[in-house]
């Protein structure tokens, strides 16, 4: 049995001076960070694996670039079902902004905590000291959108964000 032999080098330079779709979008850019917020917890029976979280609040930064000629026209950010938008006019041509998100408790669910802030008995000299800490990385995800528009073209990126949250135990003065 005889193979012939070819040569994939005319398929390869075809593809490496196409445009990609791809290309095209990385150069609007769109980032998204946000500072764990602090949880003051109260301490839970030791049965209790999920902690039930309380209302969370978020600064955002956002840094956003459109592409010449295209400028930016929204920004979009949602964590769970809150959401939130800037128009163009509220950017005034800059695509950089803080925004403040407050997720009420009912859109989050328990998390799973094992041996965390449990109560202890009031003689058991190895309790925990006061002000215990546990950061939950990853607990939510932040999910933005940049609409960059010239004329009549427009072209959307979006990015997601990790969001921890710390947990403070406050298990109160003994005094």
């Amino acid at each position: 049995m005889r193979m012939k032999a070819f040569s994939l080098a005319p398929l390869a330079a075809l593809l490496a001076s196409a445009p990609s779709h791809a290309d095209d979008l990385r150069r609007h850019v769109l980032q998204v960070s946000a500072a764990a917020p602090d949880v003051a917890v109260s301490p839970r029976a030791p049965e209790r694996n999920s902690l039930p979280l309380p209302t969370l609040e978020y600064v955002f930064a956002l840094n956003a670039t459109c592409a010449e000629p295209f400028g930016p026209s929204s920004i979009s950010l949602a964590v769970a079902d809150t959401r939130r938008s800037l128009s163009g006019d509220e950017l005034d041509g800059n695509a950089s902004a803080e925004i403040t998100l407050i997720v009420p408790a009912d859109q989050l669910a328990p998390v799973p905590v094992a041996e965390f802030c449990v109560e202890v008995p009031a003689e058991d000299s190895s309790a925990p000291a006061e002000g215990e800490r546990l950061t939950l990385p990853a607990t939510l995800s932040a999910h933005a959108s940049l609409l960059c528009v010239s004329g009549s073209e427009q072209e959307i990126i979006y990015t997601s964000a990790p969001l921890d949250v710390t947990l403070i135990c406050n298990r109160g003065n003994s005094d």
